[in-house]
């Protein structure tokens, strides 16, 4: 019996040994459903990134064009805002006068509006050409445009009291007639209100598109807001909610809106820059990156109401329009240069799998359709943007792709917000003030 006993030992030793080395296999590789466990260092962490760079992220959100046909947009990537940008940081400065305003009887105007307030720290290729004639100027808005007068253009700088202008060896005929036939091909209606000028096609067509996505390794990236991985917790809140803190530091990520949260309320990073939205970007950089096709806007210039108030707002676009689903963003709220809080979706747009074209409301089509979701505002009190809205179901994301709807992004004065489809101008998203 002794010869079995010995044998019965072995094996219940060998099977308790198996056991073990199971269970921690689960336990470090972060597949335990319930309770907690510690982080581990990765073997390869993860590196650097590049993207998104200075010259995307800060870059105009839109470019309007005026001429004497009326009014058209240029969005970012296309052929007419590629062809302003490229006249703008090829001019050359030749003299600088300050006026109250620009004059009523321009040829033709066009209008950079950037998301944040730039300098030539952010901004310095297409404000290097007039380093010499403007000093430190910063904001939000650079103008080209042709007098009646002039044979080249003007470049205008907006200042506290009034307008710096300056005179560039830019030939305005030729710009004059790009501006007049942009302006032609796809003519915008201008809707001026209480909280700015909202820009509507009059004939557009847009493309629906169904993206592949692709999301980044989870723990490689949780590890890289850590000094210490080794000494981080992971709390498992439920099925589809993981927690990891080292007591200071804490990453949330919500598996079912694909989102991650980073929060450090001691903010212990030391600033990079002088510029904090450089230091959030470079912040972005060492945990992840993100897309090259993102446009940074602040609190002043954010396209979309978030009632959490980052600092600064990444938002993606695709095609020309901004992606305006929150959940797309990459937001960063900082205090003295550090970062404290930074959100980003767990997701990347990979490559378009489907695409089909979508015609867009006109301004009186909209405004007829938004009548009905709120009678008493008025069009003066509406802020509208069109873009995309970021849509995911069960059956898209089994196959790991999402869709990206056409949609106007419209808030009122009386603080009510929708997302309504821009052909149909049925609520996709928002409030419904009856």
């Amino acid at each position: 019996m002794k010869p079995l006993v010995r044998t019965g030992k072995t094996v219940l030793l060998v099977a308790l040994v198996i056991l073990s080395i199971v269970l921690s296999y689960f336990l470090w590789s972060g597949n335990l459903k319930e309770g907690s466990e510690i982080g581990i260092v990765q073997d390869s962490p993860m590196p650097t990134e590049t993207t998104p760079d200075v010259a995307h992220a800060v870059r105009p959100y839109r470019i309007v064009v005026q001429a004497a046909g009326g009014t058209t947009i240029a969005n970012p990537d296309s052929s007419a805002y590629t062809n302003w940008l490229s006249a703008l940081a090829t001019a050359h400065a030749l003299d600088r006068t300050t006026i109250h305003q620009l004059p009523q009887n321009v040829d033709f105007q066009v209008t950079l509006q950037f998301g944040t307030e730039v300098n030539h720290t952010l901004a310095g290729k297409w404000l290097n050409p007039f380093s010499s004639t403007i000093g430190k100027w910063s904001g939000r808005t650079i103008i080209l445009y042709k007098s009646k007068d002039d044979t080249n253009c003007r470049v205008a700088f907006p200042v506290d009291d009034g307008m710096m202008t300056v005179k560039t060896d830019l030939p305005a005929t030729t710009l004059w007639k790009q501006a007049d036939k942009q302006v032609s091909a796809a003519p915008y209606d201008a809707l001026d209100g209480t909280s700015g000028t909202s820009y509507i096609p009059r004939a557009l067509s847009m493309s629906e598109f169904i993206y592949s996505v692709r999301q980044p390794d989870t723990l490689p990236l949780v590890h890289t807001f850590f000094v210490n991985p080794q000494a981080i917790t992971r709390i498992q809140q439920d099925q589809n909610t993981s927690l990891w803190t080292d007591g200071s530091r804490a990453v949330l990520w919500d598996k079912q809106t694909m989102d991650l949260q980073y929060e450090d309320p001691n903010g212990t990073q030391v600033p990079l820059h002088d510029d904090a939205l450089l230091s959030g970007i470079d912040f972005i950089h060492t945990h992840g990156g993100g897309p090259q096709s993102v446009i940074a806007f602040d609190q002043l210039g954010s396209l979309t109401v978030n009632p959490n108030a980052p600092s600064y707002v990444l938002t993606q676009y695709v095609d020309g329009f901004p992606i305006l689903s929150n959940t797309a963003n990459y937001n960063i709220n900082m205090e003295n240069g550090r970062v404290l809080e930074y959100d980003r979706p767990m997701w990347v747009l990979e490559q378009p799998v489907a695409q089909s074209a979508v015609h867009v409301l006109d301004r009186g089509q909209l405004l007829n359709k938004l009548k009905s979701l709120d009678p008493a505002d008025t069009p003066t009190n509406l802020r509208i943007t069109l873009g995309y809205a970021f849509v995911t179901n069960q059956s898209l994301s089994a196959q790991n792709e999402v869709q990206l709807q056409p949609v106007y992004y419209v808030t009122s004065g009386s603080g009510a917000g929708w997302m309504v489809d821009a052909q149909s101008g049925s609520l996709v998203l928002g409030s419904d003030p009856s």
